[in-house]
């Protein structure tokens, strides 16, 4: 008869995944609203509609600069408190910015 060891997950071994997955879908789904209305963008901000094909690659280029940034961050600083932060930084912003006038 083998002795099987059980696993107890604290609430904070589990919330920590959870948060990533959150933070991520965050990120991924604002691509995903902000492209089918990229044409009216372009026409509000009054540039060329030829910049909305560069929007993509704008916004990987400014994931990949924050990458860049938060990873030797989070190693001095600690991964759950960088995270953390994003997490307000993103659902801060888009409130900031509905009561904003550009």
């Amino acid at each position: 008869m083998q002795n099987v060891q059980t696993l107890k997950l604290s609430r904070a071994t589990l919330m920590f995944p959870l948060a990533l997955v959150l933070f991520e879908f965050s990120v991924y789904i604002g691509n995903d609203l902000v492209q089918p209305a990229m044409l009216a963008i372009t026409q509000d901000f009054g540039v060329s509609s030829t910049w909305a094909p560069s929007s993509m690659s704008f916004y990987l280029l400014g994931g990949a600069c924050v990458a860049w940034l938060l990873g030797p961050l989070s190693d001095r600083l600690g991964r759950k408190k960088v995270l953390l932060a994003g997490v307000a930084f993103f659902v801060d912003l888009p409130r900031d910015f509905t009561h904003s006038k550009y």
